[in-house]
């Protein structure tokens, strides 16, 4: 496929949104420097990052803010 089509544009789009969430969880949660060993506790708190990233997805889409509740 040629660069700059529409099909690579849309591929693109979607690697470089898995990049950024894979760096959110990487950096933002510190998943890569926790000290956790097992295949399940590694996963569980991927897991985590991933419903906590999702849930800051929704509230910014909502529109909601916590100092809203605090006037």
């Amino acid at each position: 496929m040629p660069r700059g089509s529409k099909q690579w544009k849309i591929i693109y789009k979607t690697r470089t949104c898995s990049e950024r969430i894979n760096n959110r969880i990487l950096n933002d949660y510190r998943i890569h420097s926790l000290r956790i060993h097992g295949k399940k506790r590694y996963s569980f708190m991927t897991m985590i990052a991933g419903i906590n990233i999702h849930l800051d997805a929704r509230l910014k889409v909502s529109g909601f803010s916590i100092l809203n509740l605090l006037e």
